[in-house]
């Protein structure tokens, strides 16, 4: 769910998001042992963890050239159990704030990019907090009609060591 609004806010003018996943999961992995391949699998059909953006400002700062900055916040709605191998939910909080562009050029040329770092809450059940994240998406493409040909991608890192307990998990980041 996407509303942007006539309200001004910034220079540029309000919105808000709301996303709502159903995820229908399953996996299967066999683990290595001394003593012999462990198999084990999981499935988890369930929503997810609700993502909410209460706040989007979106600036139009010149013809073709759309801006926005948000802060996301994803809620601890989701399925989760910490003895389930697979969760639908991660049982904590992420806030994240962004920043996204696209340029359309006259002929039709995008680019495209948005940049959010997402700082992650602990698991209550677990007493685990993943490090901060830097992501980026980006792509370039070329209208031709009603299809956009092009490439995409992304960057991600880990700024910072997962803890728990407090404590730094090594080779966690």
């Amino acid at each position: 769910i996407v509303k942007m609004t006539d309200v001004p806010l910034l220079g540029g003018t309000y919105g808000f998001t709301a996303v709502i996943p159903y995820l229908d999961m399953s996996n299967r992995l066999t683990i290595p042992t001394p003593v012999g391949p462990v198999p084990l699998k999981g499935t988890n059909t369930a929503v997810g963890d609700i993502t909410i953006a209460p706040v989007v400002v979106k600036w139009a700062p010149s013809p073709g050239l759309f801006v926005n900055g948000r802060v996301e916040l994803q809620l601890p709605t989701g399925s989760y159990r910490a003895d389930r191998l697979i969760n639908a939910g991660s049982n904590h909080w992420t806030v994240s704030p962004a920043v996204a562009f696209t340029w359309i050029g006259p002929t039709g040329l995008e680019v495209s990019s948005n940049i959010q770092l997402n700082v992650n809450g602990k698991n209550k059940d677990t007493q685990y907090r993943s490090g901060v994240e830097y992501q980026h998406e980006f792509a370039v493409g070329q209208h031709v009609g009603p299809w956009t040909i092009g490439v995409g991608g992304y960057v991600y890192q880990q700024l910072s060591d997962d803890r728990r307990h407090g404590e730094t998990v090594a080779g966690n980041k």
